[in-house]
């Protein structure tokens, strides 16, 4: 054997061992790194970003979303996560109440006790709302509840109130209209809107171009025209402006002064078809649902008849959230 080929044996025997002894270390010291885990009472798992329950034991991607699943630990002897947190509830503001839990995806779902979806996402608690610590108890409304919101929670979803109060109301009466001779307007009052106008009523009128004009109703018809399905209404202008020539169409408006009414702005009042229901703001961030019965309606007020009185204010935006909330409330004092 040659001098060289010795030398290369050598070199080869040598790297080989090296190697060897590499990877004696770097075994030993991943042993001792898991070792230091199982001491600490950890173990390292890989877990989906987007999807919590897909933990494994090696790094890899997701098998639902093909995303890289990053390095989590968990508890020594527990697969996953999501087994971790089952038994324990997450801690709550202090001074809160928790009454139950609903599921993160769909609030219809409620628990009694804490756990998690199948997804792995935690329940969320549901606070006591404070239902019944109102100022005057109501009559019930049948699948509604009273309930709090905090300032926060209010300024989040835009909540807003008005006043009830007796006050002036008036409806606008809008008819299509058209020039005539002598420069009268003849408007025509829809068959829904009959007994409305009366002679004297105050009105304006809107040509093809140019500032309204004032005018006056002078005459109702009694006659419903069959084709059109409207009484014929004559109006008399303060001035006529150069548009104003016979045959040209047009718009008038007429107020109809209503009275003066208790009333409450439009935008309280939910209408189910079945029943009008309004939320009566009652201090300390407290909503109480109350049935009402309404009367006829203004151009941005509505009458009310009963459930509500003057000086009380009611939730005139974000009704709908509130609403649903108060369903929410009314479910969960069931369960």
């Amino acid at each position: 054997m040659t001098r060289k080929k010795r030398n290369f044996r050598f070199s080869a025997v040598t790297l080989a061992l090296a190697l060897m002894a590499a990877a004696g270390f770097g075994l030993a010291g991943i042993h001792r790194a898991r070792a230091a885990e199982a001491a600490a009472g950890e173990v390292v798992k890989y877990q989906c970003p987007m999807h919590p329950q897909v933990v494994m034991d090696k790094p890899g991607k997701c098998p639902l979303c093909g995303m890289t699943l990053r390095k989590i630990l968990v508890p020594a002897g527990q697969g996953s996560p999501a087994r971790a947190g089952a038994a324990k509830a997450p801690a709550g503001p202090a001074g809160k109440v928790v009454v139950g839990y609903r599921d993160p995806m769909d609030p219809r779902i409620v628990s009694k006790t804490f756990k998690k979806d199948s997804m792995g996402m935690p329940y969320i608690p549901i606070y006591a709302s404070g239902a019944g610590q109102g100022e005057s108890a109501g009559p019930a409304v049948s699948g509604l509840a009273g309930f709090s919101l905090d300032e926060r929670q209010q300024q989040l979803i835009g909540v807003r109130w008005g006043r009830a109060g007796v006050k002036e109301l008036e409806k606008t009466v809008r008819m299509g209209a058209r020039v005539g001779r002598g420069g009268r307007i003849l408007g025509e009052l829809l068959e829904i809107d009959a007994g409305t106008l009366k002679p004297g009523f105050q009105a304006e009128v809107k040509g093809p171009w140019g500032a309204p004009v004032e005018a006056r109703v002078t005459s109702v018809g009694h006659s419903l025209d069959g084709i059109t399905r409207a009484f014929g209404v004559v109006l008399a202008p303060k001035t006529r402006p150069a548009w104003m020539e016979p045959g040209v169409f047009c718009e008038a408006d007429a107020q109809v002064p209503l009275g003066r009414r208790l009333v409450v702005p439009q935008d309280a009042v939910l209408d189910t078809g079945e029943r009008q229901v309004v939320f009566v703001v009652q201090g300390k961030g407290y909503f109480q649902p109350r049935q009402v019965r309404t009367g006829v309606s203004g151009d941005n007020d509505v009458e009310i008849l009963s459930g509500v009185k003057a000086g009380e204010d009611v939730v005139t935006s974000a009704n709908f959230l509130i609403d649903s909330e108060s369903q929410f409330q009314e479910a969960l004092q069931r369960f």
